[in-house]
């Protein structure tokens, strides 16, 4: 088979998936001050994260010019998480 042969029965496809994470975070630990009966220690822990993510096809998927191929609408989600300690 020559290059061009194959390039007639080949295709290039190209979709846009994206992924961001996005988080706070805060931590503080440590001795106060000094009691009678030892020292009074603090610990603290403070949590802020969202995700994201989209996929989305290219195209030529969905009108049918892959042979065998499923559509595919595309996709696309968050999640967010809070967090707090002591």
């Amino acid at each position: 088979m020559t290059p061009d042969e194959f390039n007639l029965i080949t295709l290039q496809t190209v979709s846009l998936d994206k992924s961001w994470p996005q988080i706070l975070s805060l931590s503080v630990n440590g001795e106060l001050f000094n009691l009678s009966v030892g020292p009074l220690r603090l610990a603290g822990v403070t949590e802020f994260g969202s995700q994201n993510f989209s996929n989305t096809p290219d195209a030529q998927i969905n009108q049918g010019v892959f042979f065998n191929q499923a559509s595919n609408e595309g996709a696309s989600g968050s999640c967010k998480r809070y967090a707090l300690g002591s």
